[in-house]
């Protein structure tokens, strides 16, 4: 408990001092902010009147889903002739050559920059190493919380700015622009997922108790952490506190615009922040997945594959899948042997040594099941490749509980994979949807209805098969347990027809080309915004 309170009373008088110094920032802030906004405004070639907005995107350049969405805003945004755009950044390719960061993005996204003009200014920060986790071995959320305050601070005297955003989760860094500017800066926030919630201190009481362990997600807290009271009572602390300035640091009064990217997160984040928080799906290329002549021309046809899309890391639940699918070989006594044509294809990033042995563990297991044969890992896939196996294999798994939204997912659909996800979070809520129809033996049903496209854009029709233990939907499949994907993947392969598969596939992407297209990003984006320019 005394290290607790030593980092609590230091992180008030970080507070303190901070607050004792904003006069000498302001002081500097304000002899500095007329050169910095007219040097900005001039290298962007735009009038003396233009707003100027920034984004705070520290990786900018790193090429996820969350840089998507940082692109796509930006292009949308940047047919407001009155506009400047900043990003807040100290990646070193950005500052050096902005041009081949530009040529990245169109190569990576398919997002088109006018490389030619001066489109957007990366502003540098020299302080952004503060918000790397591996400076904080102990306390990481409280010290990257610290850390981002410091960053922000550093960035408000360097860039004049009339409205800020902030992509990357960084909630400490709104009351910074908030108070530093007298209330004057208007900020925002696109939320992917809330960095502290209520469900820390939940998921500890769990690992406390004498209840099923192993069946709680726990992957955030060490052993020796679930193993010890003492260990877990200060966790618990540390936790409501980090919950308590977590909400404050959202509030309306920090941050003017909320938007979510999907309804779990949405609701998270109203219940921490309050206000009224949107839900602004992220963009996803459909057409591009539609169109698999971007890819090659061969038509091989779909072969009987499962593939998981995923990082190797332990929320995506990558033993349940293995499980699943050696239980849905037994159900239809398939020989596990090479020559089935049946395949589980794993397909994920590894970043790091502990990514690495996680996959040779689940190498193991699979050995261990007699999957060794019939499961595959592919490891850093490239883009290309992953799209081109969306091409040949029949279904998309997804075993994340509680996964915030799941483009992966998306992608899955709109490519005309049958999906099989998570019966919880952005699957669930969001993309496939809720309702399920109990029942005991899925390879005896022979219902055979049509499966017509989602009618409304708001939540798909189902079709509520007579004997499905599972989530069966328009579009896709909820399952929970092993027992209920296995079910699942029997439905798939020996009970629906080739005019039933088409007619999902057909549905799917229709669905995700009327809510999860990139054209619907932009609209909702601008529709957001445009309260805050007029």
């Amino acid at each position: 408990m005394i290290s607790l309170s030593v980092y609590i009373f230091s992180f008030f008088a970080f507070v303190s001092s901070f607050i004792l110094a904003t006069i000498p920032i302001l002081a500097i802030h304000n002899l500095y902010k007329n050169y910095a906004r007219k040097r900005i405004l001039g290298l962007l070639k735009k009038s003396p009147t233009s707003k100027i907005v920034a984004f705070f995107h520290p990786y900018c350049d790193s090429g996820g889903g969350g840089e998507r969405v940082l692109w796509t805003a930006i292009r949308c945004m940047l047919k407001k002739s009155d506009i400047a755009i900043v990003i807040l950044t100290g990646d070193p390719k950005c500052l050096k050559n902005p041009d081949k960061v530009l040529s990245k993005v169109k190569d990576t996204f398919g997002l088109s920059f006018d490389e030619k003009k001066h489109t957007v200014h990366f502003q540098s920060i020299c302080l952004q190493f503060l918000l790397e986790p591996s400076l904080y071995p102990v306390f990481t959320l409280a010290g990257q919380a610290l850390g981002s305050i410091v960053v922000a601070v550093e960035a408000f005297i360097r860039c004049p700015v009339d409205i800020y955003i902030d992509t990357t989760g960084f909630a400490f860094t709104l009351p910074v622009f908030r108070l530093l500017s007298l209330r004057r800066i208007i900020t925002a926030a696109y939320v992917h997922y809330p960095t502290v919630s209520s469900a820390m201190l939940s998921r500890l009481d769990l690992s406390a108790s004498e209840r099923d362990i192993d069946s709680q997600i726990t992957y955030n807290n060490p052993k020796w952490v679930r193993t010890s009271k003492n260990f877990t009572r200060i966790k618990q602390v540390y936790y409501r506190f980090l919950v308590s300035a977590y909400g404050w640091a959202g509030n309306p009064s920090n941050c003017h615009l909320v938007l979510a990217n999907s309804s779990w997160t949405r609701n998270h984040i109203k219940s921490l922040w309050g206000g009224s928080p949107s839900v602004l799906f992220p963009p996803c290329p459909t057409e591009f997945f539609s169109d698999y002549s971007v890819v090659d021309n061969e038509d091989v046809g779909r072969h009987k594959w499962i593939v998981s899309i995923g990082q190797f890391r332990p929320e995506k639940n990558h033993e349940l899948q293995l499980k699943s699918f050696a239980l849905f070989l037994e159900k239809l006594g398939i020989s596990k042997c090479k020559d089935s044509p049946y395949r589980l294809i794993l397909v994920g990033g590894c970043r790091s040594l502990r990514d690495h042995a996680r996959v040779n563990h689940l190498r193991y297991i699979s050995n261990q099941m007699n999957l060794s044969e019939m499961v595959e890992f592919r490891i850093n896939l490239p883009y290309i490749e992953v799209v081109k196996l969306f091409k040949k294999a029949t279904v998309n798994l997804h075993t994340m509980v509680e996964e915030h939204f799941g483009i992966g997912i998306v992608e899955g659909m709109a490519a005309g994979l049958i999906t099989v996800a998570h019966n919880s979070g952005g699957p669930r809520y969001d993309i496939i949807g809720p309702t399920f129809q109990p029942t005991n033996d899925p390879v005896n049903d022979t219902s055979t209805g049509e499966i017509p496209e989602p009618k409304s854009l708001a939540y798909p029709n189902y079709l509520y098969a007579s004997n499905c233990s599972y989530m069966s939907g328009t579009v896709g499949f909820l399952a929970g347990s092993a027992e209920e994907y296995a079910n699942v993947f029997s439905h798939i392969f020996t009970i629906m027809r080739d005019s039933d598969l088409e007619l999902m596939r057909s549905a799917a992407k229709h669905w995700t080309h009327s809510r999860f297209s990139e054209a619907c990003f932009e609209s909702g984006w601008l529709e957001a915004f445009d309260p805050i320019f007029t």
